[in-house]
């Protein structure tokens, strides 16, 4: 649905309710747009060479032992599981 807008709740339609939808459309798009400018200066500082920064979207370089998933080469739980299960034990 293109060109949709997000419209506050009020007991009556009014001029200012539709103003109130289009400024919260434009300012999910700015906050998008700062998230992405904010990750492409990150990709732009890891890899100087990648001017155009298309790593942006996925900075992980590579997936080898050190830099991968523990638990695809040692079995081992990953940090997220494992603080799941402190959380779940209680400490």
């Amino acid at each position: 649905m293109q060109g949709t807008t997000i419209v506050v709740p009020y007991d009556q339609e009014s001029e200012e309710n539709l103003e109130i939808g289009k400024i919260m459309k434009s300012s999910k798009r700015a906050l998008r747009r700062h998230q992405k400018a904010r990750v492409k200066a990150k990709a732009r500082r890891i890899y100087p060479h990648d001017r155009a920064a298309k790593s942006a979207d996925y900075l992980a370089v590579c997936s080898c032992w050190m830099c991968g998933n523990p638990r695809k080469w040692s079995g081992e739980p990953t940090i997220q599981e494992r603080k799941a299960w402190l959380d779940e034990a209680g400490m």
